[in-house]
């Protein structure tokens, strides 16, 4: 599923989430042309086991400016979440939720994983509104 994360009355998203079964070289490298395509400088990618903050270096206007900036385990980011017999999607959808009404209850207080969400994640979605939309070439 993807997310864009949007402050309105800016249709821009400050913020893409992705959550698939499975990060591979070929998963980070299509939301890396996402973000690119959408002039977004944020994203963060999801699967069970971890989940990748990418950011833009800003050292080109290509997609290699866009960089995996952190690595954290999806169980400990989403620990407040309802629980792992939930869909990834769901779970990520109401993170995503919990974060714009209220970041410092929706991270885990645990630095090692705060810290990473701070100063680009917790800004864009601080009071912003989540859109689902298609993968282009999903069904």
């Amino acid at each position: 599923m993807l997310f864009q994360v949007t402050h309105p009355p800016d249709p821009r998203p400050v913020l893409v989430v992705e959550t698939t079964a499975h990060i591979d070289e070929g998963v980070i490298e299509g939301l890396k042309q996402r973000m690119l395509g959408m002039g977004c400088s944020n994203g963060l990618l999801f699967d069970a086991d971890e989940c990748l903050i990418l950011r833009d270096t800003y050292t080109s206007l290509e997609v290699d400016s866009l960089q995996v900036d952190a690595r954290v385990s999806t169980a400990r980011l989403l620990a407040r979440m309802p629980g792992p017999d939930v869909p990834m999607d769901q779970r990520v959808l109401h993170w995503l939720h919990s974060m714009a009404a209220s970041w410092d209850t929706a991270l885990p207080p645990d630095p090692d994983v705060t810290a990473h969400f701070i100063t680009d994640i917790v800004p864009a979605v601080s009071g912003s509104d989540i859109h689902e939309v298609a993968r282009p070439g999903a069904r």
